[in-house]
């Protein structure tokens, strides 16, 4: 076998070891942008989805989104853009069920301190619609660029 065949029988081995360093880009760094990627897009689409659940429950898909540690560019801009619209809308979704509740529960409200939850509300939904189209972009491109 000639010298060329041997390299790139030892690189085909060496890129599909288990335990590969990732330092040789063209072995497997697309595939760890790649999966970094899906990985982001993936929490994304679970905060998406879980518009209708409880906001616990959308509070800690959130923190799960804001802790990834991709180090991809276009990852880092989704979980960041994304992160922040979301928590802009779940801090307004919280003040408005705390209002909510104490009304229902037929609770002495403090009128200013109802108008100030009521304005931060309002204040913060209009970041997260400022933010979500920033949001959607950066999360397509998740699934479009190319590593």
């Amino acid at each position: 076998m000639s010298r060329p065949a041997h390299f790139l029988l030892a690189l085909l081995f060496f890129c599909g070891s288990a335990g590969a360093p990732t330092l040789l880009a063209g072995c497997n760094g697309a595939e760890t942008i790649r999966a970094e990627r899906d990985r982001v897009a993936r929490k994304v689409e679970a905060l998406r989805a879980a518009e209708r659940v409880d906001l616990d429950v959308r509070r800690k898909l959130l923190v799960e989104l804001e802790k990834d540690e991709t180090k991809d560019p276009l990852g880092i801009a989704a979980r960041d853009t994304c992160a922040s619209a979301y928590r802009a809308l779940i801090e307004s979704l919280t003040q408005s069920e705390e209002v909510e509740a104490a009304m229902k529960t037929g609770e002495r409200i403090d009128p200013i301190d109802m108008k100030r939850k009521l304005d931060a509300a309002t204040k913060l939904i209009g970041r997260s619609k400022e933010d979500m189209p920033k949001c959607d972009k950066a999360a397509s491109d998740l699934r479009t660029l190319k590593p």
